[in-house]
This record gives structure tokens, sequence and C-alpha cells, in this order.
């Protein structure tokens, strides 16, 4: 036993010496630098211009007094949406605003009825923006936001597609029409019929997808198309909709008409 213990002294004695030779290696190299001479050209620092500096300021400074120079504005949806027009102030209207109001209101438009288009660009990340401003409207330094005429829908740009959609328009790129739109939609009515000389207007245009008056007709609407009483909330107990434009039945099934006056 004394024989085979003692022919592995010299490999152990082997390791425990190349163990030594490393950790000495290891901290001699380690802690020993060696400093390198750069030569070469350098550019000179550049020289800050001269003036005060501004001194640094704490973040509960910065929050009280921003530094920016446009620290007035404000980006908050609910505060744009308190600044709406008065509900009671006067309306006036006329045949002129009337007939201004649905030109502009045609601009945007396929047809009478069409779904309008956004004449601004869009961005294809979801709903909640549209929202943040169409669902009850907002005027800010002149132009509005109607608040949506039906209700709330998760898709919005499957029938409201951008004005100048973000694409080329390079003709030998997107290719000729082939064919020419002769497609005429219907005229945007200007008015409703009523039964009698002073009697409320009939609704002039279908009411499916437009159950929200308020959208064209409240005091965010075109100057020849609000109502004079925006406070009134259900227009359809004067107003009477049309049942040849809501198609609820054929009109060959209906009553001879009464006679109407024109408003």
């Amino acid at each position: 036993m004394s024989t085979k213990s003692g022919s592995h002294k010299p490999i152990q004695i082997f390791l425990v010496i190349g163990i030594a030779v490393a950790f000495i290696g290891f901290f001699v190299g380690t802690r020993s630098g060696s400093q390198v001479e750069h030569t070469g050209y350098h550019d000179p620092p550049a020289q800050r211009p001269g003036g005060q500096a501004i001194p640094a300021r704490s973040y509960t400074e910065i929050l009280s007094n921003p530094l920016s120079e446009n620290d007035h504005w404000k980006s908050s949806i609910a505060q744009l949406a308190a600044e709406r027009p008065e509900l009671y102030a006067e309306v006036k209207n006329s045949p002129e605003l009337l007939a201004k109001a649905l030109a502009e209101r045609a601009n945007n438009r396929a047809y009478a009825g069409a779904p309008p288009t956004v004449p601004h660009p869009v961005k294809q990340t979801g709903d909640l923006a549209c929202a943040a401003c169409h669902t009850d409207g907002l005027e800010v330094r002149g132009r509005v936001a109607s608040p949506m005429s039906h209700p709330f829908m998760t898709n919005c740009t499957q029938c409201h597609v951008p004005s100048n959609p973000a694409g080329p328009d390079d003709p030998e790129l997107l290719g000729p029409m082939s064919e020419e739109n002769t497609f005429v939609g219907m005229a945007e009515p200007s008015g409703g019929p009523v039964a009698w000389m002073g009697a409320p207007p009939q609704i002039p245009h279908q009411t499916w997808m437009r159950n929200e008056c308020a959208s064209c007709h409240g005091s965010l609407g075109k100057a020849g198309m609000k109502s004079t009483h925006p406070w009134r909330q259900n227009c359809m107990q004067c107003h009477a909709p049309s049942a040849q434009f809501d198609q609820d039945m054929p009109p060959a099934t209906l009553a001879p008409a009464m006679p109407l006056a024109t408003p």
C-alpha cells in the first residue's frame, strides 16, 4: 500500500506547482499595468459660447414651472370637449347658409347618404383615437369634430376612408382606369315636407345610422343646419321619420299621401 501511495506523489507535487504558477501569473498580470504613449493629431476641444449657464433644477421645480415656451398648451381631450358652443345660444338660419352647408357636406361624400370621408391623416392603430374626438364631438380653433351619428363601432375605416390616403399616386404605378364611373347618387335633401304651415318638418332622409340627430343639427353642426332648439332630446317626437326613406313598407302598399304644404 505504501508503494502505491508513494508512486502518486510526483504527480501531486507537479499539480501543486502548476496551480501555484498559474495563480502567481494571474495576479502579476492583472496588477502590473503598462503605460502606452499615444501619438498623433488631436482636435482641440470645442469652445462653448460665452454666456450664463442655466442652473440645474429639481424635478419638482420643472413640474411646477416647465422650461418649454409652450407650457400653456395642454393635450387634454376632456378640457377641449368642455369648450363647446353654448347650448342655448341664438341660432340664425337662412336658405343661403343651408345651401352653403349642403355644398360643404357634399365635398367629402361620394353621394347623399354615403359615409363621410376622413379629412385628416389616419393611423391604423385602432378606433380609440377616433372615439376620443367623435364620441361627443368637440371644436378646436374653428375645426369641428362632429359627434358620431350612429352607435360606436369597432372598425371606423371600413366605411370612413381617408380623403388623401397614403400611397403611390403615380398613374404609371396605379395604371389607367378601364371604365369611367357614371354612377349618379341622390341629391342632398334641402328640407322635409310639413303637414301644414308651421308644423314640424318631416325627416328628409333615412334614420338608419343617423339616430343621433345632434351630429348634424346640434350645437356643433354647420351654420344653416343647426337646430334652434338643440336642448330637446327626443327629436322624433315631433319630426316624424319617412317610411319611404326608411323602407318600412313598399310604396305600392302605402295609403294615398295627404297633400303636404311646402316649408
